[in-house]
């Protein structure tokens, strides 16, 4: 009888557990479904990788084609200020990669005809070599429309950035002249003034009108650029 009743303990105790499938069953389906991931994941990376890599040749492939990688900026020209936004002989400062220039617009007579004048334009770095002072608070001058610097009074021809006026040093050798009895010299006359000392000279850059605009090449001066 206790043999019997055992035998039933046991039936009802494993009919309780239910089904449960072998465990290699379970474990071969996670290692099959994981080496799928694996390889598709890497298939994945692989097909990108060659496509990134080929999308750079082709984009080398393109900048050589077109000489972009022969670019120089330093031989460019560069829009500033609409030509109608700059005043008549008013010094107005534009600034070009972080850099200051000054431009300017004169009334000069055309060559070869004393009768007409023209609009001619000027640019140079803003800053006198003096005391490095802003030339773009200076002024225009009214004889021969040079750029005056408004702390000293150096004067500069804005067409190659020569110095062809300090007052002291017209002050100093008239004030010398006249104590040796020899002929008075005048203020203005540019002519008592060295203008080959390089570095009184301030520093003229190509400028041109175009399409309305001022165009600027700050690495270049005025005669480099006719000659380019």
């Amino acid at each position: 009888m206790m043999k019997e009743l055992l035998l039933l303990l046991l039936l009802a105790a494993s009919s309780c557990r239910g089904f449960q499938p072998p465990a290699s069953t379970t474990n071969n389906h996670h290692r099959h479904h994981s080496t799928s991931s694996l390889l598709g994941n890497k298939h994945l990376r692989s097909a990108f990788s060659s496509s990134h890599s080929s999308k750079a040749t082709h984009l080398n492939a393109a900048a050589s084609t077109t000489g972009l990688d022969a670019f120089d900026y330093k031989t460019q020209w560069y829009p500033v200020i609409w030509a109608q936004d700059l005043p008549l002989n008013q010094p107005t400062r534009v600034t070009l990669f972080d850099v200051n220039y000054v431009v300017a617009k004169t009334m000069q007579k055309k060559q070869n005809d004393e009768q007409n004048d023209e609009e001619v334009y000027v640019a140079m770095l803003d800053e006198c070599p003096h005391k490095k002072v802003a030339l773009s608070e200076g002024r225009v001058t009214e004889c021969g429309g040079f750029i005056q610097c408004s702390y000293h009074g150096w004067t500069f021809d804005g067409t190659d950035g020569k110095c062809v006026e300090i007052p002291q040093t017209v002050i100093a050798t008239a004030a010398k002249e006249q104590g040796e009895g020899g002929a008075t010299a005048t203020l203005s006359s540019p002519a008592t003034v060295d203008t080959k000392r390089k570095r009184e000279d301030g520093t003229a850059i190509a400028i041109t009108e175009a399409q309305g605009m001022l165009w600027i090449s700050p690495f270049l001066s005025p005669l480099e650029a006719l000659a380019a």
